[in-house]
């Protein structure tokens, strides 16, 4: 069993260092970009005839209509960047709750530069797989951070050696996802990497995680809210040549004393002048506490203007045999101050 020897402290230790961040950071600010961002979406079931006002699951955050900002803060002198804070959240129509509404927050941490690494305290993304490196909370295709073994957002902290290569991450969070649990529960990952994608073309990165995890969807907590062991590992890559690009994501191991894995396949091609159109393919599989699933899923994407974008996707999951069509009309409009 894993223990979790003043885990509590630590967390609070967390929370308290980012009050006294919001605090400071005014002080010595330097930048700051807003993005104002507006979706609509919504899926059509063909089996029963139903339209649903999300893209994935009723108790999932991503994606439903939302209106919501992007806030970046930069802060240091003219001759240093000392580091930023992120702020990201959306008010969203939910079934859910009672008042229809729900406040998704998504990013919300301080980012501390230092000559060597960077240390961020918050609610960000763990260090584990290809999702620590993508910001995938506008895309309709989903990846292994819906997968119960990997998270989009956990509240905590981390650090990231990028200046020189290979790249190292390590993160420790609460192991509760999008809402902020204070128990018992815990996630501690790591990943190491070679390759920018952005520079190179080419990424490839190994994972590790350990921890005693809740099971979350969105903001709704599963099984009671009782922890379970998590052991894995991983291997992630990211390819593109000329207009064709591949992605793949894949952790494996253990999930509550049960062999579990989730695993994903992405073929895209880029079309029309400055790529402002994109096709995928992808492929996933699953296996998790006895149950496997897999599911396929064909989407486009075209970039109607800068600020504006159009998504559509099907996908089939083999264990509900139900296909969704997907739609999304994405806005996303920056300023800067």
């Amino acid at each position: 069993m894993i223990s979790t020897p003043a885990f509590l402290l630590g967390k609070k230790l967390v929370m308290l260092s980012l009050v006294i961040a919001a605090t400071i950071l005014p002080l010595c600010a330097q930048s700051s970009l807003f993005y104002l961002e507006i979706q609509a979406v919504g899926s059509y079931l063909p089996e029963t005839g139903e339209f649903l006002p999300y893209s994935h699951h009723e108790h999932d955050a991503m994606q439903k209509p939302s209106v919501g900002f992007d806030y970046l803060y930069r802060f240091g002198s003219q001759s240093r960047d000392l580091g930023y804070l992120s702020l990201q959240s959306r008010l969203a129509y939910d079934e859910y709750y009672d008042s229809k509404l729900k406040l998704q927050i998504y990013n919300a941490f301080v980012n501390f530069k230092t000559r060597s690494f960077d240390l961020w305290l918050g609610h960000n993304k763990p260090a584990l797989g290809l999702p620590k490196l993508m910001d995938n909370h506008a895309l309709l295709l989903e990846d292994n951070s819906m997968s119960a073994m990997n998270y989009d957002r956990d509240w905590g902290l981390g650090v990231n050696f990028d200046r020189g290569k290979p790249s190292f991450s390590a993160s420790l969070t609460t192991g509760s996802g999008m809402p902020l649990n204070l128990n018992d529960s815990y996630l501690a990952s790591s990943r190491m990497g070679i390759g920018e994608y952005q520079l190179d073309n080419l990424s490839f990165g190994i994972s590790a995680a350990y921890g005693k995890v809740q099971k979350t969807m969105g903001y709704v907590t599963m099984h009671s809210g009782i922890t379970h062991d998590l052991i894995a590992g991983g291997a992630d890559f990211r390819w593109k040549t000329g207009q064709l690009e591949l992605q793949g994501d894949l952790l494996a191991g253990e999930y509550h004393d049960k062999p579990a894995y989730s695993g994903l396949l992405r073929l895209g091609y880029y079309f029309l002048p400055e790529d402002r159109a994109l096709l995928e393919l992808q492929g996933i599989s699953r296996e998790l506490a006895d149950l496997r699933s897999n599911s396929i899923s064909l989407a486009t994407t075209y970039r109607l203007n800068p600020d504006l974008t159009l998504r559509a996707a099907y996908r089939y999951d083999d264990l509900s045999d139900t296909g969704a069509i997907i739609a999304q009309l994405y806005y996303y409009k920056g300023f800067s101050f």
